[in-house]
């Protein structure tokens, strides 16, 4: 018998790596290089392979030796730049990777800037990523990564605008990619003058492009139609993780009443953490399921399989989102919840979750394509973090004879018209100053389109501040450091905003007529603070003026607050739960009925 040759397990694990069968090509291609060390394919796929696995300590090792072997190899370069911060490496190890990689690669090659790029932007630094985006156009105009990674630099420097002409520059060069028409929808909402319906429109267009009903033949689901029954609700995101959202979606999958409903997670998280590992392993779900490397059809047969009778979105038209997988209709009844401030236009979603302030009923009817359900209190339930300090006892302008605003929102939300309103509030507000907490303040692109806009209000630079990366306790303190939040508009906060009353700040907000501009609104009526709500930007400007002058109301919000928050629905994880659960319920019992 003639023992196998390097070659013979090269081709093995080749073939097991197209057939994604990862753990056997990780075998194959070890035994290659058991017969030959210096073999530069198999130390590349084992590397690649492993990186696949979730093991990018092992392909660490594997790819140091194939750079040092080859260290004119551009492809070794870039996976290892990958590996460096799959392990969290953020700095100059990441930086030489990439920039061997360049080196090292064809001048007419704009992959290796784009990867440069896409790790800058990971790292906050929007202006070194913006030119690497650049230079990949610059060799390829029709590079539609480098242009889709662009349109993220640019939203997050708070250029929106240009960041959609890239987006639709990008979706003409792949049309049929949904992701990037995602990322069109949500970066709409952050315009200030775009008309409610032309954002509506753009929803349909998506889904007659990427999920049309009739692409996929109906299902045939397996479910028992018994009205009565225990019920499986499975819930779909990308973010069980740390994120915002889990502050608004763990005591929902906690608080499932167990001998009515069986609680499935679907996590297409990427790169799971932590966070990830103790809502899959801490008992938080019965059943977990990773979908984030399964196609939507496998995806969808899993569900079916799984027979699951409620499937919730959680995610709409947000990043890494699975509305495609939801056009397939994989459940009886399917809800979208959450994630996302708009319709997701999918029709295969018959419910969206929201409440009678956030969606005024007869307002937004005509601009959704699910049925609205509106739950009796607010449409979120705060889980408030469990490090999260005590209000200090009086509000900061006692201590430091002059009031502070703040801003801890994303910065794609700061739009012009927002930083002229708040640079009016300062120059009106003698001797005030301001606070920015954002990632984006890396950027000197950022920083400078504060302060030139704050310019002309003559507020001078040293009355603004402006944070990017700081640590959880840094983030506490800067905010209980303020005497006054100031709102976004049209993109209300949410999981900030919830985080600022906690701590006992009160937050001004400007509320529209859509959803996106009214989540402030809800959570402050949930909590028995309506007369912090305004309507037009004038009533917003005047209160934030009239609120700074009266350091007795500033010192009584610190109080009170926090515990009107405790006491409010916006907290009470049993009574929302019982309220959602009533309305899987009802839902589930229509179909029961239709489908009989």
């Amino acid at each position: 018998m003639v023992a196998a040759t390097a070659a013979d397990y090269l081709r093995k694990a080749n073939a097991a790596l197209q057939a994604n069968r990862l753990e056997e090509a990780a075998t194959a291609f070890r035994r290659v290089i058991m017969r030959q060390r210096d073999h530069p394919d198999a130390l590349f796929g084992l590397s690649f392979v492993l990186l696949q696995l979730r093991r990018p300590a092992e392909a660490l090792a594997t790819l140091k030796e194939l750079t040092t072997l080859y260290p004119r190899a551009g492809a070794g370069w870039r996976l290892l730049a990958v590996a460096l911060a799959s392990s969290g490496e953020r700095g100059a190890a990441v930086d030489h990777a990439h920039e061997r990689a360049i080196a090292c690669s064809a001048p007419n090659d704009p992959s290796p800037h784009t990867n440069y790029g896409t790790s800058l932007l990971l790292r906050g630094d929007t202006d070194r990523a913006a030119e690497s985006f650049r230079r990949a156009l610059a060799i390829d105009p029709n590079d539609s990564v480098a242009a889709q990674n662009l349109a993220n630099a640019l939203s997050e420097e708070g250029k929106v605008a240009e960041a959609i002409e890239l987006r639709r520059r990008a979706g003409a060069l792949v049309p049929d990619d949904p992701k990037i028409g995602s990322k069109l929808l949500l970066d709409l909402h952050y315009l200030p003058d775009l008309p409610a319906e032309q954002i509506f429109d753009e929803h349909v267009r998506w889904v007659s492009r990427h999920a049309d009903p009739g692409r996929w033949p109906p299902p045939a689901y397996r479910n028992a139609r018994d009205p009565a029954r225990r019920l499986r609700v499975g819930y779909v995101s990308p973010d069980f993780r740390r994120h915002p959202v889990l502050s608004f979606i763990q005591n929902v999958l906690t608080g499932h009443d167990r001998a009515q409903f069986e609680v499935f997670a679907y996590s297409n998280t990427a790169a799971p953490d932590q966070i990830t590992a103790k809502l899959r392993d801490g008992g938080v779900v019965d059943v977990w399921r990773d979908i984030a490397f399964l196609s939507d059809d496998a995806a969808s047969k899993l569900i079916q399989d799984d027979q699951i009778d409620v499937l919730v979105d959680l995610a709409g038209h947000t990043g890494e989102n699975r509305a495609t997988l939801f056009a397939r209709a994989p459940a009886p009844a399917q809800f979208t919840y959450l994630g996302y401030p708009d319709t997701t236009g999918v029709r295969a979603i018959q419910f969206r979750l929201t409440d009678q302030i956030a969606d005024p009923p007869g307002t937004s009817e005509p601009l959704a394509t699910e049925m609205l359900i509106r739950l009796p209190d607010c449409f979120l339930c705060y889980r408030p973090d469990d490090d999260a300090p005590a209000p200090l006892p009086e509000t900061p302008a006692v201590a430091n004879g002059f009031i502070t605003f703040g801003s801890f929102n994303n910065f794609a939300k700061v739009t012009d018209s927002m930083l002229a309103l708040w640079g009016s509030i300062l120059r009106d507000t003698p001797g005030s100053r301001i606070v920015f907490k954002a990632k984006s303040f890396a950027s000197e692109v950022a920083r400078q389109r504060v302060l030139s806009a704050f310019a002309k209000f003559d507020v001078a630079e040293d009355r603004v501040s402006m944070h990017s990366w700081v640590t959880y306790d840094q983030r506490h303190a800067i905010v209980a450091g303020v005497d006054i939040a100031l709102d976004t508009f049209p993109y209300n906060g949410t999981t900030t905003t919830c985080e600022i009353l906690w701590l006992g700040v009160p937050c001004i907000t400007l509320a529209g007529q859509t959803h996106v501009t009214r989540v402030s609104a809800s959570i402050l009526r949930a909590i028995g603070h309506p007369e912090l709500i305004t309507s037009t930007p004038d009533q917003y400007r005047l209160l934030a003026i009239d609120l700074a002058r009266d350091i007795d109301r500033l010192n009584a919000y610190r109080s009170q607050i926090n515990q009107h928050m405790a006491d409010s629905p916006l907290v009470d994880a049993p009574r929302f739960v019982r309220n959602l659960e009533n309305v899987y319920r009802v839902a589930w019992e229509t179909w029961c009925k239709s489908s009989a």
